[in-house]
C-alpha cells in the first residue's frame, strides 16, 4: 500500500471562469490542512462559508479513487476552487474522471453565472477539468497550464516551474 505522503498539489485556472481546480496524489492530510480551507455557501446571503480541516479528516478512503473537496486557498483566503486527491493505490480510468470532471463544472456552474445556463461552456469546462485531472493521474503535466504549490511555512509556495 502506497502511503498518502505527497506535499505537492497543482493548480490549473485556464479556461474556468476564475475558479481553480487542484490536484494532487496521494497529498498528505497535513499538507491538506496547511494549504486549504474547506467552504460551502451560506444558502441565506450567498456568501462563502470557510472552516477549518481537522487532522486526519483528509485522508483519502481507501475504498475510493478519488476524494473531491471544494476549498478556498489559505494564503490568500479568496482564491476558491474544486480540490482533486487521487487514490495512489487505485488506478483511475475514464469513467472516473470523466464522474469527477463533471462534480467540478457542476461547482464552477453553479456559482459562476458566466456559464450558469450556457450549456457548450458548461461541456469545455468539464473537458478540460478531466483532461487536467489525467494530466495528474498520469504523472504529464504541463507547466504551461499547471503551477506546482507546496505548504511553505504559514503559506504556500507557487512555482511555475
Amino acid at each position: 500500500m502506497i502511503k498518502q505522503t505527497s506535499t505537492v498539489v497543482y493548480e490549473f485556472q485556464k479556461g474556468l471562469y476564475g475558479c481553480s481546480i487542484f490536484i494532487g496524489i496521494g497529498v498528505s492530510d497535513l499538507t491538506i490542512r496547511k494549504l486549504f480551507h474547506p467552504f460551502c455557501l451560506n444558502e441565506e446571503d450567498g456568501t462563502f462559508i470557510k472552516k477549518e480541516f481537522y487532522r486526519g479528516q483528509n485522508s483519502v478512503p481507501l475504498t475510493i479513487a478519488v476524494a473531491v473537496q471544494t476549498v478556498i486557498l489559505k494564503a490568500d483566503n479568496t482564491h476558491y476552487g474544486v480540490f482533486f486527491n487521487i487514490n495512489p493505490n487505485h488506478e483511475i480510468d475514464i469513467n472516473t474522471i470523466a464522474h469527477e470532471a463533471s462534480h467540478a463544472a457542476d461547482f464552477i456552474r453553479y456559482y459562476n453565472d458566466d456559464v450558469s445556463s450556457d450549456e457548450e461552456a458548461y461541456y469545455e469546462i468539464a473537458g478540460c477539468i478531466a483532461r487536467y485531472i489525467e494530466m495528474v493521474a498520469k504523472k504529464k503535466i504541463d507547466l504551461q497550464e499547471a503551477r506546482k504549490i507546496t505548504p511553505k511555512g504559514n503559506g504556500h509556495e507557487r512555482k511555475t516551474k
